[in-house]
């Protein structure tokens, strides 16, 4: 008998699924690792925010600060419908 793997087997939707860690810490590398596996759509809040401020998150960090990163963090959260943000 062939094993079959679990997302050929599955119909289930999936729950969202946040990765929450310090900068560097390979949260892009899973975000991938696990939309490829899964087989679903996953978005990188960072590769987000880079594109739609055209700047690099640390340039953001230098040039308008962390209070504002954090501020334009939770609003792009919000755009994708999580209404409530645990830091």
């Amino acid at each position: 008998m062939q094993k079959q793997s679990f997302v050929q087997t599955t119909t289930a939707t999936f729950p969202p699924i946040f990765l929450v860690g310090m900068m560097g810490s390979g949260k892009s590398y899973w975000c991938k690792a696990i939309v490829e596996h899964l087989q679903i759509d996953g978005i990188d809040l960072d590769a987000h925010i880079e594109k739609l401020y055209q700047q690099s998150i640390s340039a953001i960090f230098y040039e308008k600060g962390e209070v504002f990163f954090r501020e334009i963090e939770a609003a792009a959260l919000r755009t994708f419908g999580v209404k409530k943000i645990l830091l």
